[in-house]
């Protein structure tokens, strides 16, 4: 017995140094070396011991449309036509189409919740009628607005390219950002400030009082922005996680900007009931608070948990250090932020 103990102490140390991170932000470490960012990780799934080709997969877009063209598409997916099995395009501002991609389906729906509602009203009604049984496993969503021009750059950083999307969002992770985490003195920080892409539950204090940016004259429906029910992040959360009423992790992957692409199979992870309750709570308005909470919920949503090394790993590297003013409460960042 006392054999048997030792044995299986070796065996636990053993896998803890295995699973063990050199650096979060570098190249020599091919495991955890872009984990800081989350822009660089494996592409191998161990269950299955095998490297997927990127062009083998099964690409499914959807596009949340107002009032722009969509001509830039054919230049941002270029290389990958083949691979893009359906484009669904919902538009909502009473605008036409342009520049739709040959063979994309056309869903107009009302004009309420922006992108956030129309990515969870694609994910409850459908992803399944656009991703065949059996494909899961070999099939991405991309999640795109109408428009990626640099005017629609909030973060002062750069829209990543659809190929690394392809890469991350087929990687073990099963989630890419559309925005990069940035390095720079964008938002008074400091130009040694490194970004991470994940935040602590510092996160859940977010709120929002006002957002007045409406660069392309949407209109707006006459319903207050802010939300009786919900003062903060934390208290959507837990209105969407209600059933089961689930702590957030110590390190959740947030995505600003509204644009993503996730696994088939990470979307399928998460219950059901949160993607109903999303779709249910982002249709009050147009212009409304509760879709400045779920852009920073989705990278949580569809992106896989970190386990306990890589939240240590990261910390580490942070020196626990985050960001506490709005808007991005609980940002972990190194350097001066």
């Amino acid at each position: 017995e006392a054999r048997q103990l030792e044995i299986t102490e070796d065996r636990h140390i053993e896998e803890e140094f295995v699973k063990g991170c050199k650096c979060v932000q570098c190249k020599e470490d091919e495991v955890c070396g872009g984990l800081w960012k989350a822009d660089r990780l494996p592409t191998i799934d161990h269950d299955k011991d095998y490297t997927p080709d990127p062009h083998s997969l099964k690409i499914h877009i959807v596009v949340s449309h107002c009032k722009s063209d969509l001509h830039w598409m054919s230049k941002f997916i270029k290389g990958y036509e083949h691979s893009i099995v359906s484009t669904h395009i919902i538009t909502k501002c009473g605008a036409p189409v342009h520049g739709a991609p040959e063979g994309a389906t056309i869903q107009e729906l009302p004009n309420v919740g922006r992108c956030d509602h129309t990515y969870a009203y694609y994910i409850n009604n459908i992803l399944d009628q656009k991703v065949k049984k059996g494909e899961e496993n070999d099939s991405i969503v991309f999640f795109l607005k109408d428009d990626m021009s640099s005017k629609n750059m909030h973060q002062g950083s750069a829209w990543n390219k659809f190929d690394s999307m392809v890469q991350l969002a087929s990687s073990d992770n099963g989630f890419a950002c559309g925005v990069p985490p940035w390095d720079s003195a964008y938002h008074n920080y400091e130009e040694s400030c490194s970004c991470s892409a994940y935040h602590d539950p510092n996160l859940l204090t977010f709120t929002i009082e006002e957002y007045d940016r409406n660069i392309k004259g949407y209109d707006d429906n006459g319903v207050d922005f802010m939300s009786e029910n919900y003062p903060n992040l934390g208290s959507f959360y837990n209105h969407l996680d209600s059933e089961k009423a689930l702590p957030m992790p110590k390190l959740v992957q947030v995505c600003y900007g509204g644009i993503f692409a996730a696994s088939v199979n990470n979307l399928k992870r998460t219950d059901d009931s949160i993607w109903k309750m999303a779709e249910e709570s982002l249709t009050r308005g147009n212009n409304i608070q509760e879709g400045h909470y779920m852009e920073r919920l989705w990278g949580h949503l569809m992106s896989k948990p970190l386990e306990q090394y890589q939240i240590d790993a990261i910390k580490n590297h942070a020196n626990d250090n985050y960001v506490e003013q709005f808007p991005f409460n609980g940002l972990l960042c190194k350097g001066d932020c």
